[in-house]
């Protein structure tokens, strides 16, 4: 089963969706790598506090990005089910 936290909530409530990773394909149609040597970062080991601000420039570092870019296909019928207002 897989979870998150960032599902919106439903018109009644709550909702929860039960997922069967193995009825779940995924398309992966690209990936995409980029860098920069000219960014500011903030660094935080804890989201209460405020984060510091780190020069890549300035500390002489290279930032690396990466996109990878899907789509998820229910390939099988009944993988997934939403249950609303719990």
């Amino acid at each position: 089963m897989l979870t998150t936290r960032h599902m919106a909530p439903g018109s009644n409530g709550d909702r929860m969706m039960i997922v069967d990773a193995a009825g779940v394909t995924a398309n992966f149609s690209g990936i995409e790598f980029s860098k920069s040597e000219v960014a500011t970062l903030a660094m935080s080991d804890t989201p209460e506090s405020e984060p510091e601000l780190v020069s890549l420039f300035q500390t002489n570092t290279i930032g690396l990005k990466t996109n990878i870019f899907a789509n998820w296909n229910v390939s099988r019928a009944g993988a997934v089910a939403v249950l609303e207002g719990i």
